[in-house]
């Protein structure tokens, strides 16, 4: 499976060709070049690319290869300002792919309970046994646990939630000079009137300027609101700003192609950390499916970054009343029966070897 080619940009040069009303020579240069490589121009219509006051001409051109040729439907040049001297251009590319709207996800909110009533009947129907024994019992646990899923996948399915977030900086001011400067600019393209072009630049510069103001101002809003909010909820406010990116696909070195996310996780563990511990764990019951073979430690690199000061300060960060980790500590004697413990020199270091190996395991404090 080829990569297709897909090229947009200013080509500064003049064709009939591609909607131009004349030729120039670095046109004409272009063409030949164009056939040459068995490129195509999508470029349709004459409306121009580059608009000022001197000159509207068609100077922007869009190429691709002959394949994805096949797949485009149109091409355009869009009427809205963009604040440069250049329109934006549009085109649509048809695929198999549906639209993406959003992640898909299911909101409780719309379930319809009566269907996931029925559906739930119907998968317990037969299933009105009395469990003779512990296996048994298990067993109708698993049953029922699997019929309530089922039921609820049913009565709610999955659904592309929309992304309709507000841009924090935009304003009722904005959006009025934004209607202003496009009727400006089509007035100016339609009379030529060079008092006209000028009206058009001077609402042009206006709304440059006042959109940079209202980014900075939302910008120093924000952290303004930062600064009053507890670390922990800090962090989570700048991450949730944006919404979360799946990943896409990896090509691996046999060339294969994957996209499932697990897959393209494990593989990028094994290329990062070679010597991992890959486990494979049922996600309903946390056990243990497959585990990969470990790799020998670094057991140097494990002594310059495991020290006694560090363990120190990881000791001195529990607080009191933890609950019990694998280590076997907890509860209120936990500093005081680790800080007894690292007075033991080989206990120490035989600790830090097992928190290198991945056997170590840290509970660091909730607050």
């Amino acid at each position: 499976m080829g990569c297709h080619s897909l090229w947009a940009r200013d080509a500064n040069t003049q064709n009939v060709v591609w909607g131009s009303e004349n030729n120039n020579a670095r046109g004409t240069s272009l063409l030949e070049y164009l056939a040459d490589v068995d490129l195509e121009i999508l470029n349709r219509g004459s409306s121009p690319t580059f608009i000022t006051s001197r000159c509207q001409c068609v100077i922007d051109i869009t190429l691709c290869d002959r394949r994805l040729a096949q797949r485009y439907v149109d091409w355009w040049v869009d009427r809205e300002d963009t604040l440069s001297d250049h329109r934006r251009i549009k085109f649509n590319i048809e695929g198999r792919a549906g639209k993406l709207q959003g992640p898909a996800r299911r909101d409780p909110r719309t379930t319809d309970w009566t269907s996931f009533k029925e559906e739930l009947e119907a998968r317990l129907r037969e299933r009105r046994l009395r469990p003779s024994n512990v296996r048994r019992l298990e067993d109708e646990v698993d049953t029922i646990h699997e019929a309530l899923i089922g039921a609820f996948h049913k009565a709610c399915p999955i659904k592309a939630s929309r992304q309709g977030k507000n841009v924090a900086w935009w304003s009722r001011e904005l959006d009025r000079l934004r209607v202003l400067s496009r009727r400006l600019c089509n007035y100016a393209y339609r009379t030529k009137s060079h008092e006209d072009w000028t009206q058009y630049r001077n609402s042009q510069e206006e709304y440059k300027r006042l959109i940079k103001k209202s980014k900075e101002t939302a910008w120093k809003d924000f952290c303004d609101d930062l600064e009053a909010l507890p670390q922990r909820a800090r962090l989570r406010r700048v991450f949730s700003g944006e919404p979360t990116q799946g990943l896409g696909e990896i090509i691996l070195p046999n060339g294969e192609i994957i996209t499932q996310p697990n897959d393209i996780l494990e593989h990028l563990i094994q290329v990062h950390f070679p010597d991992s511990n890959l486990q494979r764990r049922d996600s309903r019951t946390g056990t243990v499916l497959e585990q990969t073979e470990r790799g020998g430690p670094y057991w140097r690199l494990a002594s310059e970054i495991i020290t006694m000061a560090g363990l120190r300060w990881a000791v001195d960060s529990f607080d009191m009343y933890k609950s019990l980790g694998p280590d076997g500590l907890g509860g209120s004697a936990a500093p005081a029966q680790a800080a007894a413990n690292m007075k033991s020199k080989p206990c120490s270091w035989a600790c830090a070897l097992q928190m290198a190996g991945g056997q170590g395991c840290l509970h660091p404090p909730t607050g």
